[in-house]
């Protein structure tokens, strides 16, 4: 009887535990500026989510780009980063943004990942010299 309570009691305690880090996860995520989900979403229009990019850095300070820091440094001035929340993906949504352009429909949509695979596929047959990749 008493090995029954104890581990009733564990496994309890367990999925307390683990339910609580469920709940933080979804409150980050909930909590996450919107572009960021966009980004990740293959069925996103571009369009809404470069929208949603901008006006969140509208009010919100933006990190400041490498190569200015880069300049700094090499001009001996001193650089100190500040911790801009959002930074790392401020720079993977501008990568996103700038590999997904060639990609956009007139109605917003980008193309699938397939079907990206096929264009750049047929790019190549047509023009080997092309560098797309």
């Amino acid at each position: 009887m008493n090995t029954r309570l104890l581990l009733f009691i564990v496994t309890t305690i367990i999925f307390t535990f683990i339910i609580q880090g469920l709940q933080a996860q979804t409150l980050r995520q909930e909590l996450q500026p919107r572009w960021i989900a966009m980004m990740n979403d293959s069925n996103v229009n571009y369009f809404e989510a470069v929208k949603a990019f901008d006006s969140y850095w509208k009010v919100h300070e933006r990190p400041q780009p490498e190569d200015e820091r880069f300049e700094k440094a090499a001009n001996g001035e001193k650089t100190q980063g500040k911790n801009i929340p959002y930074s790392l993906e401020y720079k993977k949504f501008k990568r996103w943004q700038m590999e997904m352009q060639p990609y956009v429909q007139e109605d917003g949509h980008v193309l699938y990942p397939y079907k990206r695979h096929q264009l750049r596929l047929n790019s190549r047959k047509t023009n080997p010299d092309n560098n797309i990749k």
